[in-house]
């Protein structure tokens, strides 16, 4: 299929023939008779040259199209079949295994379906030797393949070409499928150990009904939603302020948020991804640039309180009063109404609010005996509790990652889709034990809905 460039080759010699041609006519008026019929000789060979090359680009353009169409049907009907896979219906079950197979499926079909592979297939190289070419950059050689034996019959039905006649050797496919199983390798020894050593401190899920107690009353007459990023934020901002916490502690746990932030920005960008929740999304982006950054919360000194601020009952205190006020200035209730800094601090200062509101209601009159030590604890086991209930919806992040609508972004996207996969393996095997709350597969995307089901658990 041609280039960007080859397409702009094509239109500037076009757009040269007919500059030729318009320079020429009107200096035929100025010749003789015989010079006349060796110019117009000149012209109509000229003429017949650019009427077939306009023919041979219409051919070209049609013959494209329609390629481009039935490769578009066979992805099309592929990935309905891969999706028609029991397992896939359980995104919240999905092991490991079978999803290293779905990211095969979709990395054969973004690979035979693309631009390259199709020329390589229509012309006289072979479509083996294309992929040996693509392969040889990342040392992986056809036929030295000793891992453990595969049906590579499977594979086939994602093969994707123009003539049905024509099939890939098992050879090649033995070599796609070690090149996606040595790129999952290469991903899995970057994966975030920070975060998987918090995780490792997390037994449950509990922690996502103690953030936010469906007993603090509301401070808008329609309160904002939630995403899973900004109480993840929110927490990690109290717990830097704590001052009696050794810098070394709340330094792991920024790490551990830091690398957290990136997979659940995943999970908010790809299942959470309306305009109510993106609202909240960037605040929460923002607000982290500003606690990791800066140490501040919405332009507040994280570690510059009142002196007499000193115990963790009263650094919440502070946090909640401050918060309570912000939102008195604001007074920002309908979205549409307020400016972006406005919103900003609305959004930020409600769910601090809430957050700490939460905390000292949950210790009632035994606040005064929390110590920082506890209290750095709790929110530790909070921020692994979300973490791990958002990151529950990975398998699925990675399967809806698989597909890409756009032929040409499809290889780019399978192959970041098999580095989130390396990276995450470990995670996913970590949770993929744990008793998931009796909600539909489509509420699993949402903290709200997480939230509710620990505060009012089903019978």
């Amino acid at each position: 299929m041609p280039s960007d460039a080859d397409q702009v080759a094509k239109i500037g010699s076009m757009a040269f023939m007919c500059t030729m041609m318009a320079n020429l006519l009107p200096s035929l008026a100025t010749m003789d008779s015989k010079e006349l019929l060796t110019n117009i000789i000149a012209l109509d060979i000229l003429v017949i040259t650019l009427i077939v090359n306009v023919c041979i680009q219409t051919y070209t353009g049609l013959t494209i199209l329609k390629s481009k169409q039935k490769i578009e049907l066979k992805y099309q009907a592929a990935h309905e079949n891969s999706l028609k896979d029991p397992e896939l219906q359980q995104p919240g079950r999905l092991t490991v295994e079978k999803l290293k197979q779905h990211v095969k499926n979709h990395w054969i079909m973004a690979g035979t379906g693309s631009p390259q592979f199709n020329t390589a297939c229509s012309a006289t190289t072979s479509a083996s030797g294309w992929f040996k070419a693509k392969f040889s950059d990342s040392s992986i050689v056809l036929g030295q393949y000793h891992e453990q034996q595969e049906n590579f019959n499977d594979l086939r039905p994602y093969v994707l070409q123009l003539q049905d006649d024509m099939e890939l050797s098992e050879r090649t496919l033995k070599s796609i499928s070690k090149y996606v199983n040595d790129l999952i390798k290469k991903a899995e020894k970057q994966q975030p150990n920070n975060l998987v050593e918090l995780l490792r401190e997390s037994k449950g899920f509990e922690g996502v009904g103690k953030y936010d107690s469906l007993h603090v009353p509301p401070l808008f007459a329609q309160d904002y939603l939630d995403c899973w990023s900004l109480p993840l934020v929110t927490l990690t901002a109290i717990a830097v302020s704590l001052p009696e916490i050794q810098n070394g502690r709340v330094d792991r746990l920024l790490s551990s948020v830091s690398e957290g932030l990136k997979y659940v920005t995943l999970v908010e960008e790809s299942l959470n991804a309306t305009d109510e929740y993106v609202r909240i999304q960037k605040a929460a982006k923002v607000l982290w640039l500003e606690v990791e950054v800066s140490n501040k919360w919405v332009g507040d000194n994280l570690k510059n309180h009142a002196p007499e601020v000193n115990t963790a009952g009263l650094i919440l205190q502070w946090f909640k009063n401050t918060a309570k006020n912000m939102v008195t200035e604001v007074q920002v209730i309908d979205f549409g109404s307020a400016n972006d800094n406005s919103m900003y601090r609305s959004i930020c200062a409600n769910s601090m609010y809430r957050i700490t509101e939460s905390i000292l209601l949950s210790y009632h009159t035994n606040i005064d005996e929390l110590s920082q030590e506890d209290l750095f604890t709790e929110l530790s086991s909070m921020i692994a509790d979300i973490l791990a209930a958002c990151l529950t919806n990975l398998p699925q992040v990675i399967v809806t990652k698989c597909h890409e609508s756009v032929i040409e972004k499809r290889e780019s996207s399978v192959n970041a889709t098999v580095q989130l996969l390396g990276e995450t393996m470990q995670i996913i095997d970590n949770l993929q034990d744990r008793e998931l709350p009796d909600l539909d597969p489509a509420e699993l995307p949402f903290i709200g809905k997480w939230r509710d089901y620990f505060n009012h658990p089903l019978p």
